[in-house]
């Protein structure tokens, strides 16, 4: 069965955009998402989309974004008589744009640094790339969607959340129901043997994009009701099955939050009492349901919350926050007093062996990477950047009505999602099982017009 949906379901996806491409160009960038998904749908099995050995993921994902790009600024020669209207309210450089600006000199001037201060430089020139890239897809991003109209835009994330939601179900079937998926071998798989059975926790096929997904289907709900309860259903599904607390927790915080912050904008009480209540009933079904259907993963899952409630706030083996900040704060020591304002730059452990501990730490804090990469004047700029653009969803969100306040509600869900989330995974420096470049910050770029 995971051989005949490896071999087709990345041709129906592609097929899909491709034809939806021709009533709206935006849906061209659906395919660099299918690529960001990967492993996920499988996408890396369609040979369109092969990585030439020399190129890499990296350098095959920003051809197809300037491959997009190009195809839909130049639209009417491929249906003539189209006409782009361009819809981003401000315009010429905006603050988001000025500070990734600063970051991307930065990342350049580091790259100069460390090229004149070691004598091999092997690797260099593609770290350099990869953290560039952060940067680039952003403005390639906000290119393109700076002439998609919010109707449009809505109904393309939709098909996004569609894709991640089946990676989701094929998540579930592996790993809730046991029927073999993903024939590849999968990197990072950890086994654990829980009263008398085998629990898989597989990280390298897991969807990605669940803070778009859950965070849109609460929003639009009343647009697609069942639709929109069913694929809450197999997300929550699937984030479960990753038995990771922090992914499941901040999921449930989202969608508390939701509440909150409608209930705020309306000034009614009663809509938060509603909401919350509607919640409370849901999730107790669905995980009713999870005991009956998957007892030993339900078992695990709460087990893991009682080690953390349990064990020492130094203890090793769980992990704990104040362990994470623990290597960090090793890491930031041995970086030297020299390297703190403004980072190591794009060394890597051929230079430097204190980055394969790096890359240790910022598996579990993303912000160990930033100060590691721009210093501390990185980090400041990193957090004004999520700064302002929250202040600004938020303030739309508030002020607007109709589709735009939903899509800057979206936006924020997002970005606090994302910010939670950097504290207890790789977040801005994703790499396998986890694709890392120019869609890591892809919320930003299409949500530059909101």
């Amino acid at each position: 069965m995971g051989s005949l949906i490896s071999s087709f379901l990345p041709y129906l996806l592609f097929l899909f955009f491709v034809i939806y491409a021709f009533r709206e160009p935006v849906y061209l960038l659906g395919i660099p998402f299918l690529m960001f998904l990967r492993s996920s749908i499988f996408f890396d099995n369609f040979k369109i989309v092969s990585i030439p050995p020399r190129l890499g993921f990296d350098g095959l994902l920003l051809c197809w974004l300037i491959l997009v790009m190009l195809i839909f600024l130049n639209w009417s020669l491929f249906r003539p008589g189209y006409k782009q209207a361009d819809y981003f309210i401000i315009k010429g450089v905006n603050l988001l744009d000025f500070i990734i600006i600063c970051l991307m000199i930065m990342t350049i001037v580091n790259f100069f640094v460390v090229y004149g201060n070691y004598s091999n430089n092997e690797g260099i020139l593609k770290e350099f790339f990869t953290l560039l890239s952060l940067f680039l897809g952003y403005f390639i991003l906000k290119g393109i969607i700076r002439y998609v109209n919010p109707v449009t835009l809505t109904d393309f994330l939709f098909s996004i959340v569609v894709v991640n939601t089946i990676a989701s179900f094929l998540y579930l079937l592996n790993q809730g129901l046991h029927i073999q998926i993903y024939t590849a071998a999968a990197e990072g798989e950890q086994e654990d043997f829980f009263e008398g059975q085998t629990v898989t926790r597989i990280f390298w096929f897991m969807p990605i994009l669940w803070s778009l997904s859950i965070a849109y289907l609460i929003i639009f709900l009343k647009k697609r009701p069942i639709t929109s309860i069913v694929f809450i259903c197999i997300n929550l599904l699937g984030i479960f099955l990753t038995y990771s607390r922090s992914i499941m927790l901040v999921a449930v915080f989202i969608m508390l939050l939701y509440s909150i912050l409608i209930a705020y904008k309306k000034k009614d009480m009663r809509t938060l009492i509603r909401n919350l209540t509607i919640m409370g009933v849901a999730s107790a079904v669905l995980f009713i349901a999870i005991m009956r259907f998957i007892p030993a993963g339900t078992k695990y899952f709460m087990d893991r919350f009682k080690q953390m409630q349990e064990a020492p706030i130094d203890d090793e083996e769980t992990n704990t926050m104040a362990v994470r900040f623990v290597h960090t704060g090793e890491i930031i020591d041995q970086i030297g007093p020299d390297k703190e304002l403004t980072g190591m730059g794009p060394v890597t452990e051929k230079q430097l062996y204190l980055v394969t501990d790096m890359d240790g730490a910022t598996a579990d804090m993303a912000w160990t990477g930033v100060v590691f990469r721009w210093g501390y004047i990185g980090l400041g700029l990193f957090i004004l950047l999520y700064l302002v653009a929250m202040v600004k969803a938020f303030t739309l969100f508030m002020q607007a009505e109709g589709i735009l306040s939903d899509l800057a509600l979206l936006f924020l869900l997002i970005l606090i999602w994302q910010v939670i989330e950097s504290f207890f995974l790789l977040d801005f420096f994703q790499s396998q099982p986890i694709p890392d470049g120019f869609m890591v910050l892809w919320y930003f770029g299409c949500f530059s017009q909101v």
